[in-house]
């Protein structure tokens, strides 16, 4: 997700680090807009998916 702030983007990351995703920020290096990056690989079950 687009994020204003490298600050920003780890105060977001702690926070979806925190119920179970890997997050990553990360800054283009050409337009320079931050991006935090959040990951989760689960295998698909209908009760894990509504949680999210």
């Amino acid at each position: 997700m687009a994020i204003p702030s490298q600050d920003i983007g780890i105060q977001v990351a702690v926070e979806f680090e925190s119920i179970g995703f890997r997050a990553s920020v990360e800054k283009d290096k050409v337009i320079k807009d931050w991006t935090c990056y959040c990951i989760k690989i689960l295998t698909p079950r209908y009760s894990e998916v509504i949680v999210i």
